[in-house]
This record gives C-alpha cells, sequence and structure tokens, in this order.
C-alpha cells in the first residue's frame, strides 16, 4: 500500500496507522497500530504480510486507517484503504468443519477450486493413524470436465474409540495436474444414549452414591 499526503509535507513527518483484517490471513503482528514515514517526495509505501495455510476460509480484506497524529489531520474521505485477500486452497469443502458422534457417520463433497489443466487430480484424503475413522472413499479423481461436479465422501467414526481432546484433521492432498493440500477439522461427539442406557447409568450413580 502507498500513503500519499496532500500536499507533500515540507518535511519528513511519521504518519499513524491502524490495520485491520477481515479474515485470518494477516501475519502475527502485522494487524494493530502502526506508522510510516513521509518524507518530502510525499508519499511512502508499506507492507502488510499475510500468511499461506491449509485451511478453507472466506476471502478477506486488509484495510489500513490513518490516524490522527502530529503534524497532520486525516482526511475526512480518504482516511483509509483496502485490499482484497483470496483464499488460494485448490480444494473446496462444502463445510470447513464436520460433526459426527461417534458410532455414527457423516457426509460432506468435494470439488476443485479451478478446473485441472494437463490431465486429471487426484486427492487423497487422510486421517491420523490410531484414530479409527473410515473414509469412503478415500481417493476422488476429477477431470478438466468434472472439476465443478461435487463428489461425495463419508466419515464413519467408531462406536467405542477414544475422541476426548482437540478435533481431528483430515486432511485432502492433490497431486497430479494440481497441487496443494487443504485440511478439515472432525469433531467426533458423545454416541447418544440409546433408550434404558440413561436409566441405567442413573441406576448405577445411585448404587454408587449409597456404597
Amino acid at each position: 500500500m502507498t500513503a500519499t499526503p496532500a500536499p507533500a509535507p515540507g518535511a519528513t513527518i511519521s504518519v499513524n496507522l491502524r490495520i485491520s483484517a477481515s479474515g485470518d490471513f494477516a501475519s502475527s503482528g502485522q494487524t494493530g497500530s502502526h506508522s510510516v514515514t513521509i518524507d518530502a517526495s510525499g508519499r511512502a509505501s508499506f507492507t502488510v504480510t499475510t500468511e499461506d495455510d491449509t485451511i478453507q476460509e472466506e476471502d478477506g480484506h486488509i484495510t489500513a486507517t490513518v490516524q490522527r497524529g502530529s503534524g497532520y489531520t486525516p482526511h475526512g474521505t480518504t482516511t483509509s484503504a483496502s485490499v482484497m485477500v483470496a483464499d488460494d486452497e485448490v480444494v473446496r469443502l462444502s463445510t470447513p468443519r464436520l460433526r459426527v458422534a461417534a458410532g455414527g457417520s457423516a457426509s460432506y463433497q468435494v470439488t476443485l477450486d479451478a478446473r485441472p489443466t494437463g490431465g486429471s487430480a487426484t486427492i487423497a484424503i487422510t486421517a491420523p493413524q490410531g484414530t479409527g475413522l473410515t473414509i469412503t472413499p478415500d481417493r476422488l479423481t476429477f477431470t478438466p470436465t468434472t472439476w465443478l461436479s461435487p463428489q461425495g465422501v463419508t466419515v464413519t467414526v467408531a462406536k467405542d474409540g477414544d475422541f476426548r481432546g482437540a478435533p481431528i484433521t483430515l486432511t485432502h492432498t492433490v497431486s497430479g495436474s494440481h497441487q496443494g493440500v487443504t485440511t478439515m477439522e472432525l469433531v467426533v461427539a458423545a454416541p447418544p444414549v440409546e433408550p434404558g442406557q440413561e436409566d441405567q447409568q442413573e441406576s448405577e450413580q445411585q448404587k454408587a452414591w449409597h456404597l
């Protein structure tokens, strides 16, 4: 971005800026209060760095707003400027976060963000070892004519697994004419209480209370 005072200052001034962001794109320390030095040339450029990740998210904006300071006054109508930050994940998921009960299953859909060139693109879907997840299918193939057609994926969770703690990460790795990785969070909830099981649990708790 470029800050340009009007008229140009007769001497070097320090201009206070407020950097804000919509979306989780800005690198650590890039948002908040900053300053830029403008000399008699009448302009100064500054950079706001962003981070690349593997999480699918909506496009966002980085906005710089001139704050009050010594030796200048913010202009009433041109005190801020924004630039769009586009998400660059090559895999598009119908949801970035999937919730499923232990012993159950849940489904989502997958497409590509752009048409593959020079052949097909294959997506391999994996989960950490030991989680007891079954992913069906665990490989998807998209061609230049089917890249926008959603393909379904079903995740089945073992009922007796221990999934307490942080969400499980499903990784979607693209190979072929496209390259990239997109991740999804899988949240596993406790299995539903079956009929009669709740009364049995309450009875066991009462027995424990009388011991």
